[in-house]
């Protein structure tokens, strides 16, 4: 199990653009388990549902874990730490 901090740098959080975009990522990393935690609440959300991801409303500068289990869980962790800490909002 490999686990990496990331603060989420979207000026409107992880709203729907992001969190399609980590849903979409993770449903191919179908032999690794991907959770997205809420620091401050420990509540958590399966990577692969959009509406998992959508249900933490977090807002911007929130501290989140990202966590994986599986076979490609060191390329999972780095792609979903890229999608929160790098998506632009339009």
């Amino acid at each position: 199990m490999i686990r990496k901090e990331a603060v989420i740098k979207s000026v409107h959080g992880l709203h729907a653009r992001p969190s399609c975009a980590i849903s979409t990522y993770s449903k191919t990393m179908s032999e690794t388990k991907i959770t997205i935690i809420n620091s401050a609440t420990g509540d958590s959300a399966d990577a692969k549902s959009i509406l998992s991801l959508l249900t933490l409303g977090m807002p911007s500068n929130t501290k989140v874990i990202v966590e994986a289990d599986g076979k490609d869980e060191q390329v999972a962790v780095d792609e979903i730490y890229k999608i929160l800490t790098e998506y632009e909002a339009d």
